[in-house]
């Protein structure tokens, strides 16, 4: 009986003694976890269209380039606990929107605010042709070329409309025809393929074939364009596509983005039309001068003024074109006349456009 005693006893202690170390490691550990609690913070804001002002639901927000993150509720608000103290990047995505990243600083048990104003992106997908076939077809699946020009991916419209194609399709080449301004620029697929026939390519617009040149088309009119070079288009517009196809999209009025709502575009442009650079006069001449350097005529006499020398002409120094060289300097006190700079004159062009948009 002493020995049965003595074993409970032992077994008593050794179970008091670890009651007893339960709640002392339970308050540590509660210790533990509000200490790393105080050494941490809070992240919260709002996701916004910036233009609308709509507040944007399941918007991915990340913390530093994690791959996983939290969603925005459906009032596009969002919260991310147990953020250490110090600086961090906090991104937000959602499809059809630009990726937005700003910086915020958290500080120890506090609460950061970092508020994402998102702006409406172009989400790239394969491009579907319609021009040279009958139906709408992926352009991937075409048996031939065709170039596509989105006015979207192009930030600085020019002033034609021609001037869209101008080195952003290989094989296009745009000339002008003459050095008049508003001139009609000729527009040429590929190489040559008729000596005195036309090598204009057919222009469709909106799907409808007309005859206009590029001269009556606004050039902030057009969304896209589509070529299709050589005699590929000849398969289904016949022999006026020998020389190729373009076809040009118009802008249309249509709701953005889902919002109910109309844009008002105004734009104005202003520019000045001037020559490039300028050619050096000559600052020599071949001719007879006398010792005061005013240059002599053929009878002996000095010329003042070269615009009213009274029918005398200079005298060349030595006499024979062949033997003359351009050797004498020009003297200070006679003009010079720069002829280009007479000729052309600067020119002002100030063009003003207006569009209404929505639905």
């Amino acid at each position: 009986m002493s020995g049965i005693k003595q074993n409970t006893s032992r077994r008593f202690r050794e179970w008091r003694r670890k009651a007893l170390l339960v709640p002392v490691a339970g308050l540590v550990c509660l210790l533990a976890v509000q200490s790393a609690a105080a050494q941490t913070g809070t992240i919260t804001g709002l996701v916004s269209d910036v233009i609308s002002t709509q507040t944007l639901e399941s918007a991915l927000v990340t913390l530093d380039g994690a791959e996983r993150g939290v969603l925005t509720n459906t009032s596009g608000r969002y919260i991310i606990q147990g953020v250490s103290a110090g600086s961090h990047q906090v991104t937000f995505f959602i499809l059809g929107y630009e990726e937005l990243t700003v910086d915020v600083t958290v500080t120890a048990g506090g609460t950061a605010e970092a508020n994402g104003e998102l702006t409406q992106g172009v989400l790239r997908v394969q491009d579907v042709v319609v021009t040279g076939v009958a139906r709408g077809i992926p352009k991937v699946k075409l048996p031939f070329t065709v170039d596509r020009v989105d006015i979207a991916d192009i930030p600085v419209p020019p002033v034609s409309a021609e001037g869209w194609l101008t080195g952003k399709v290989p094989g296009v080449k745009v000339q002008s025809s003459s050095g008049t301004p508003g001139s009609t620029s000729q527009i040429m697929l590929r190489a040559a393929s008729s000596i005195s026939g036309s090598e204009t390519p057919l222009i469709i617009v909106d799907n409808v074939i007309t005859t206009s040149s590029f001269d009556d088309i606004a050039a902030l009119d057009i969304e896209s364009f589509e070529i299709v070079k050589g005699a590929a288009g000849a398969s289904m517009y016949g022999s006026r596509a020998a020389n190729g196809v373009i076809q040009i999209f118009t802008k249309r009025g249509t709701g953005f983005g889902g919002r109910d709502y109309n844009r008002i575009l105004f734009r104005q442009e202003t520019g000045l039309d001037q020559q490039v650079g300028s050619i050096p006069l000559s600052q020599n001449h071949p001719w007879e001068t006398d010792s005061e350097g005013y240059l002599v005529s053929v009878t002996g006499n000095r010329i003042t003024d070269l615009s009213d020398r009274d029918g005398e002409n200079p005298a060349l120094n030595g006499g024979n074109p062949e033997t003359s060289f351009s050797d004498g300097e020009w003297p200070a006190h006679m003009p010079l006349y720069d002829h280009i700079d007479r000729i052309f004159e600067d020119g002002w062009l100030i063009t003003n456009y207006g569009v209404v948009e929505g639905r």
